[in-house]
C-alpha cells in the first residue's frame, strides 16, 4: 500500500481517493505512511511526531487516531513502557472489514454509466447523478452549494492551529476557548481564509504591544467579532500636508470671491 524509500512515500489512489475519511484523518493517516516498516507493515512514531508532521496538536492527532482506528484503516498495538505501535491496513481489508466495494472498483462503475451517451447523467466527484438540460445552471447551483456548505469539525483543526500561530498572544493565552469559538464560527460558515487574515493584520496592528492589551482570543472572535475590523488593509499615513481645497471645498471658494471682492476695492 505504501513505502518509503530514499526520502518518498507512495500512496495507493484507493486511499487517496477514499471517500470515508476526513482531510484531517488523511494528513494524520499520511503522516504514519511516512514512516512506515514495509516489511511489517506497520509504525511506531510518538504522538508528538505524528503531530509535528501532520501540522496538529497533539490534542487533534490523537483524536483522528482514535477515527481511523474506528474506521478500520488501522490497529493500535499499545505496549507498556513503549510507543504505541500502529498496523496499517490496505484499503482492501479495510473495505472487506466495513462490508464496502474498493475505490477502484466504484471509479469503474462510474467510468461505465459516464461513458454510456444513451443516458442523461453527470459524473459527480463521488457519485452518479442526473441533471437539468440547462447545464450551465446545474454547475452553478453546484458550486454555489460546495462554497455555502458549513465546514466540518474534522475540516478545520490544521486551519485553527495556523491561525493560532498567527495570532498575537496576549498574557495568559486562552488557547482552548479560543478554538470553540473558532469552530462556532467556521460551524456559520465564515472563511478560514478571512479569520486567518484578521489575525495576522491583528498581528501587524499590535506588533511591540505590551501583551496585556493585546486581546485574548475568545474575545477576538467573541459576539462583537472585532476580528471583522482587520479583513481590509489600513490606508497608509501620509506624510504630505492635506489639501484644504479638497477637504473644504466650499470654504475654498468662499476665500477665492473674498479675495476677488478685496482686489476689486
Amino acid at each position: 500500500m505504501a513505502s518509503s524509500e530514499g526520502g518518498f512515500t507512495v500512496i495507493a489512489n484507493d486511499l487517496i481517493r477514499h471517500r470515508e475519511l476526513s482531510t484531517t484523518e488523511k494528513v494524520i493517516l499520511f503522516s504514519l505512511l511516512s514512516y512506515l516498516n514495509v516489511e511489517q507493515q506497520r509504525a511506531w512514531p510518538s504522538v508528538t511526531t505524528i503531530a509535528e508532521c501532520a501540522g496538529v496538536s497533539e490534542f487533534w492527532a490523537r483524536e483522528q487516531l482514535k477515527a481511523l482506528e474506528t474506521k478500520g484503516f488501522i490497529k493500535t498495538e499499545k505496549r507498556p513502557g513503549h510507543v504505541t505501535r500502529y498496523e496499517i491496513l490496505t484499503p482492501q481489508q479495510t473495505c472487506a472489514r466495513n462490508n464496502v466495494a474498493p475505490a477502484t472498483e466504484l471509479q469503474e462503475d462510474r467510468n461505465k454509466v459516464a461513458d454510456n451517451p444513451a443516458t442523461n447523467l453527470r459524473l459527480d466527484r463521488n457519485k452518479v447523478a442526473p441533471i437539468n438540460t440547462n447545464t450551465n445552471t446545474n454547475l452553478q447551483e453546484l458550486s454555489t452549494n460546495t462554497k455555502n456548505a458549513p465546514a466540518k469539525k474534522d475540516d478545520f483543526a490544521a486551519d485553527f492551529e495556523e491561525f493560532w500561530r498567527a495570532y498575537p498572544k496576549p498574557k495568559n493565552p486562552d488557547k482552548t476557548p479560543t478554538r470553540k469559538k473558532y469552530e462556532a464560527l467556521r460551524k456559520k460558515g465564515v472563511s478560514g481564509d478571512d479569520l486567518l487574515k484578521a489575525a495576522q493584520g491583528y498581528a501587524r496592528s499590535t506588533q511591540g504591544t505590551d501583551p496585556r492589551y493585546i486581546k485574548h482570543g475568545a474575545t477576538f472572535l467573541g459576539p462583537q467579532e472585532p476580528w471583522r475590523d482587520y479583513l481590509t488593509e489600513p490606508e497608509p499615513v501620509s506624510d504630505e500636508p492635506p489639501d484644504a481645497e479638497k477637504l473644504f471645498p466650499d470654504l475654498a471658494e468662499w476665500l477665492k470671491q473674498n479675495r476677488s471682492e478685496a482686489n476689486e476695492r
